[in-house]
């Protein structure tokens, strides 16, 4: 089995044919070829090599799967890495997959570990006959894709803030403590790529690359200033989430408060009685109503009659 998960011959009339196993040489009646591999597969260090006629470290760049955004140039071409949304049912979503890329003026090698959506959609659009003309505009169809679904869990994680919002309105603080942690470690997660991501986009932009036409930078720039908004979107998510966690904090301890002080209510109340019983309790000679029967319901209604002033002093003064 071939660590080949796609390939492609894109020819100058814009049509295209599938390549199996076997590379092939870049010629002039080709626009470009584009190759993605599986770098989990076992020999897929054996076919860049022997395939691609890549260098030592050209390989071992493009098959480790842990590579932030970055973007490198080789004698063979410039390496890119992007991070797509994951998608592994078992993963989080902002654990975002690295896809490493090798481009030049005739050659594309996309290399990942996990399944990359953005990937699949350029190809359902090659196999409907609209492949990318050449590899820059390649390159910012797969920038736009992954773009696209990065909106979508930033959108996702915007609605998930506002539906906490509501709960936490309706003094609903079940769990939203730690819904709201859970969501700001996402979006710091997020935030660690994105960054570096739009850092990648700018340098391509500002930097001269014979592969990079000038249609496909203005495609890039305005992926880069997407990537700012999302940013700034992250930012103004995780400011929400702070004034939740203020807020949520701030109800808490008012609470807090105003049981610790009706607490302090009821010991004022009861107190001066505490300390008549404590001292009626001594049982020494010489206490009075020792030899009065009606002592004990004569102390109780004066106890009652006590804390019944002490409230209406404490409800005239406005203090319960």
């Amino acid at each position: 089995m071939s660590p080949l998960v796609h390939g492609y011959v894109i020819e100058k009339n814009a049509s295209s044919k599938k390549i199996s196993t076997e590379a092939v040489d870049n010629t002039e009646e080709i626009e470009y070829i584009w190759v993605h591999l599986n770098s989990g597969h076992k020999k897929a260090k054996d076919w860049l090599l022997e395939k691609s006629h890549l260098s030592d470290l050209v390989v071992e760049s493009m098959l480790h799967s842990e590579n932030r955004p970055n973007v490198f140039k080789f004698s063979e071409g410039t390496m890119i890495t992007l991070r797509g949304v994951n998608t592994l049912p078992d993963q989080l979503v902002e654990d975002f997959n690295a896809i490493n890329i090798l481009i030049d003026s005739k050659r594309i090698i996309t290399i990942r570990q996990h399944r990359i959506l953005a990937i699949e959609d350029i190809v359902n659009q090659i196999e409907n006959g609209k492949p990318p003309q050449n590899v820059g505009a390649f390159l910012s169809m797969l920038v736009k894709k992954i773009n696209f679904r990065i909106g979508e869990v930033i959108v996702a994680i915007e609605e998930a803030t506002d539906d906490l919002e509501e709960k936490i309105i309706a003094k609903d603080f079940d769990n939203v403590r730690s819904e709201l942690s859970n969501l700001r470690r996402r979006i710091i997660q997020i935030r660690k790529y994105l960054i570096p991501q739009r850092d990648v986009l700018n340098r391509l932009i500002v930097d001269d690359y014979e592969w990079l036409d000038d249609i496909s930078k203005l495609y890039l720039r305005n992926a880069a200033e997407k990537m700012n908004r999302y940013i700034e979107d992250i930012d103004n998510i995780k400011e929400h989430i702070l004034l939740h966690q203020e807020e949520i904090g701030n109800k808490l301890n008012e609470e807090m408060n105003n049981t610790m002080y009706r607490l302090s209510i009821i010991s004022a109340l009861f107190l001066p009685l505490g300390f008549i019983t404590g001292l009626l309790g001594v049982n020494i000679a010489g206490l009075p109503g020792m030899e009065n029967e009606n002592a004990f319901i004569l102390l109780t209604i004066l106890s009652g009659l006590f804390l019944i002033l002490g409230f209406a002093y404490f409800k005239v003064r406005k203090q319960i």
